[in-house]
């Protein structure tokens, strides 16, 4: 017969932060008690077994590339249920001294929607029938166990409710879309479903190449976006600063890899090769650029925005020569430094250095023209 996984979530939703792992015997507890919810309200066959990471995570650490949390309570079942008989075999996996073991500790984290992963191990396919057709349907916790999550996550809970990882992801799909970021979640959900994840995808003046776990994302500096939109402004660009910055930090936060290609000032679709070999592999990107600005000293300024913090940093030489570098992520302001101190020394410690503060209604700079 044919064993199948099925992937579950007690789904919380909290006005407090949660005690994030239970210790062994809680586990073990929330573990019973579950598996005798369950039980009711699938009604479980004798060829149904349960394991559950007793502890709390957020969304983006459940709905991985691969479903990691899912995959990880497989393999530890595989290797404690091995030689067993099918007879509702229950494993409660709780923490040690806070610590979950290898694959499923959760990251430190506070969210209003957070997740108690469990899978149910069966050859019923009755069973898997139910579980995908009416577990959010039937799923609010009862009393006794909504009693029992509260007491050992010691939060806020308001809501308690048991339902499939295809139904999580159903309501992340309506969520981005009410947040105005469908064009994210279409790349993040092909990653979790597609076989072969691939997706082109394209939304105003943002591009997303996805092959594999991987999220391929054009960069470009201020004079390149300029040349491309000769009638944007210095807010426009940095408008789609923080759009590029916020869709790498989605995209990281579902297990995805974020990376940025040097295009350039082309809008033109790239092959896969030129994925790879115009790749920005700093965590921050350079650019060199003649200007009429000759100072009597090297001029470094960092410019910071309201909204969108350091946006890049420009050191002009003596000769008209300018350098401007632009942070990827939150590691790039400190490359961007170490690069300055270590591989532009003379010029980085001769340099008068300023920070400039742009403004939201700021419609030009030297880079539009």
């Amino acid at each position: 017969m044919n064993t199948n996984h099925l992937y579950g979530l007690i789904s919380l939703e909290c006005q407090s932060t949660l005690n994030q792992t239970l210790d062994k015997s809680r586990a073990t507890e929330l573990g019973d008690q579950m598996a005798s919810e369950l039980s009711k309200v699938l009604r479980l066959t004798p060829q149904t077994s349960l394991v559950v990471a007793a502890a709390a995570y957020p969304t983006e650490a459940v709905l991985t590339p691969g479903f990691t949390l899912h995959s990880n309570l497989i393999k530890y079942a595989s290797a404690v249920f091995q030689g067993e008989q099918q007879q509702h075999r229950v494993l409660a996996i709780g923490a040690h001294q806070g610590s979950m073991p290898k694959g499923l500790q959760p990251a430190v984290t506070s969210a209003p929607l957070m997740h108690i992963p469990f899978v149910l191990i069966t050859e019923d396919e009755a069973v898997s029938h139910r579980f995908e057709q009416t577990l959010l349907d039937k799923g609010m916790v009862s009393p006794p166990t909504y009693q029992l999550l509260s007491d050992y996550f010691q939060g806020q809970i308001v809501h308690a409710n048991y339902m499939s990882h295809l139904d999580l992801i159903a309501m992340m799909h309506n969520h981005y879309d009410q947040v105005g970021m469908h064009h994210l979640w279409q790349v993040i959900e092909t990653a979790l479903l597609a076989d072969r994840p691939r997706l082109d995808l394209q939304q105003k003046q943002q591009a997303f190449y996805l092959r594999g776990q991987s999220v391929y994302m054009p960069f470009y500096s201020l004079s390149g976006f300029c040349t491309l939109n000769p009638d944007c402004s210095q807010q426009d660009y940095i408008n789609w600063l923080m759009a590029q910055r916020l869709a790498a930090e989605v995209f990281q936060s579902h297990g995805l890899n974020s990376l940025f290609f040097d295009a350039g000032q082309s809008s033109q679709k790239p092959n896969d090769d030129a994925l790879k070999t115009s790749l920005i592999k700093r965590p921050f990107y350079h650019q060199q650029q003649k200007t009429e600005k000759c100072p009597n000293q090297p001029q470094l300024v960092d410019y910071m925005h309201p909204r969108a913090g350091y946006i890049w940093s420009v050191l002009t030489e003596t000769s008209g020569q300018q350098h401007w570098f632009y942070p990827l992520d939150q590691n790039g302001q400190a490359a961007i430094d170490y690069h300055l101190e270590t591989e532009m020394t003379e010029l980085y410690r001769a340099a008068n250095k300023q920070k400039q503060r742009t403004h939201e209604r700021s419609q030009e700079s030297s880079g539009c023209h």
